[in-house]
């Protein structure tokens, strides 16, 4: 798999990471699985696993005040709007508290055997913790419900009351198969690269070695939750010796569809499709990792798939959003420039071979010099922004960085505002340990949270999403991954 390129953008600081703990950790139980990125294939560095059903485990709100600080988390955990990628537009957020995950993981790690304390027990409790419940990746909300995606299995985390329940609803670790138009019990995933919610409530998802976008409908529901083939691999597939399941590239009908083109054309083999957003319409749309050509899933009978633009597989597309008839996608080239694109879906060429294609606008390519002058944290640090993830809502577009901040950006790629992040007591840009006297463990202030992140993953770290009132940020380093909260307005 060729998603590496952060990863040489940051050297440095991944052998920093690696002292940090970074690597995949996880015990006989399947207790708190490893984090982002596996090698070879693409597989995972593991995660979670929850038996052979969906166990269920309590979970305490990040009550307890430490140090002085004060906790918001003593009531309940959010109202969240059902919507696709939120709604309600976000001027700027006062606080955040975790809601999942123990981002002192590593630390209380250390002296294990295989990294996790001879008392550590299954899979299954909640915040805070020990060990943490599973390492969390691209995340997704549909009212008051966290999804969460380890790459192999989907999680759900019911945020409402003081006791946040979390359960896995689909996938289970080490099946090495995708399965699909079954009930989501009996669901199994490769490696799942992205999820996004759906206006309507269902849950899309793109599962990179699977070469599939599959969808689950009634996510929240147990008795009804159900997944089904949308587009590309229709059929159960065991893992692939190399490469990925049925490579290919054609457009039409959802299950007619290839995608990561053909490895005698491309001369990439294990490239598959990566990320996904949802139009306000059901339609889906999807990166080819092989071809670098944009894809729209019509929300129709077939699921017809269609190229709606080209970019070049150097430019590899971290994040996709949708906002008022474009298609916005931020990039990473090679670790030296973080492009920002606006397509237009409607107007694509297919004799248009440029990349980008024609109806793609570049709104910016920075390099470390355009990074500073871009986001003031990161003015003469001669640091690359390293953004990682794109949101939007409804208004503006939201953007994360590795290096520990959340940015809003115009929908003409320029800097509005910092929703929250901070530099090091240094004053760098980017940590992998929180600074003495910060506690993670209560609520902070937005623009004081030392979002600590490890840029190693192979596929963008951290991740945002959000809705009315409230924005999610996702990351970690090794196994100590979290969730917090951000309340906005």
């Amino acid at each position: 798999m060729k998603s590496i390129s952060l990863l040489a953008s940051v050297a440095a600081v991944s052998v920093l990471c690696m002292a940090a703990g970074c690597s995949s950790k996880s015990d006989s139980n399947g207790a708190a699985g490893g984090s982002n990125g596996g090698s070879g294939n693409g597989t995972s560095g593991g995660s979670s696993n929850a038996g052979s059903g969906a166990t269920t485990g309590g979970s305490s709100n990040a009550g307890s005040s430490s140090g002085g600080s004060s906790n918001a988390g003593s009531g309940t955990v959010g109202e969240a709007g059902a919507s696709s990628g939120g709604s309600g537009t976000i001027g700027s957020c006062s606080s955040g508290v975790v809601i999942e995950g123990d981002p002192l993981w590593n630390d209380k790690s250390e002296g294990g055997t295989g990294g996790l304390p001879a008392t550590a027990v299954v899979a299954g409790q909640g915040t805070l913790a020990d060990p943490p419940v599973l390492p969390a990746e691209k995340i997704a909300i549909i009212g008051n419900e966290l999804f969460l995606n380890s790459e192999e299995e989907i999680w759900m985390a019911d945020l409402t009351g003081t006791k946040p329940q979390i359960k896995r609803i689909a996938g289970l670790r080490g099946s090495k198969k995708i399965t699909a138009d079954v009930a989501c019990a009996d669901t199994r995933f490769l490696v799942v690269h992205s999820i996004a919610a759906t206006a309507d409530g269902k849950l899309a998802i793109v599962d990179y070695l699977g070469n599939a976008v599959l969808e689950i409908t009634d996510p929240t529901d147990a008795t009804k939750c159900a997944s089904h083939w949308v587009a590309g691999t229709h059929v159960s597939s065991d893992e692939p010796d190399m490469g990925v399941v049925s490579p290919g590239d054609a457009d039409g009908p959802g299950n007619m569809a290839l995608f990561g083109g053909d490895p005698a054309v491309t001369q990439v083999v294990g490239a598959g499709i990566d990320k996904i957003a949802v139009d306000p319409a059901g339609n889906y749309y999807t990166w080819d990792d092989g071809t670098g050509k944009v894809k729209k899933i019509a929300n129709d009978t077939a699921r017809t798939v269609s190229t709606i633009g080209l970019l070049s597989t150097d430019d590899e597309v971290f994040g996709l959003s949708f906002l008022n008839g474009k298609l916005y996608a931020i990039a990473n080239n090679a670790g030296s420039e973080n492009p920002l694109f606006q397509i237009d879906p409607t107007t694509y060429s297919a004799t248009d071979m440029t990349k980008p294609s024609k109806n793609i606008k570049t709104l910016f390519r920075i390099d470390t010099d355009g990074s500073g002058m871009l986001f003031p944290e990161l003015n003469g640090s001669g640091s690359l922004a390293l953004l990682s993830d794109l949101d939007n809502d409804g208004t503006n577009l939201i953007v994360a960085s590795s290096l520990g901040f959340i940015w809003k950006l115009g929908t003409d790629g320029s800097y509005i505002a910092t929703l929250a992040g901070t530099l090091a007591a240094n004053g760098e840009a980017g940590r992998l340990d929180f600074d003495p006297g910060f506690d993670p463990t209560v609520a902070n202030p937005a623009n004081m949270w030392q979002l600590v992140t490890s840029p190693s993953s192979t596929i963008g770290a951290p991740w945002i999403t959000h809705d009315s009132g409230s924005l999610y940020w996702s990351g970690g380093i090794g196994i100590g991954e979290y969730v917090v909260k951000f309340t906005c307005q």
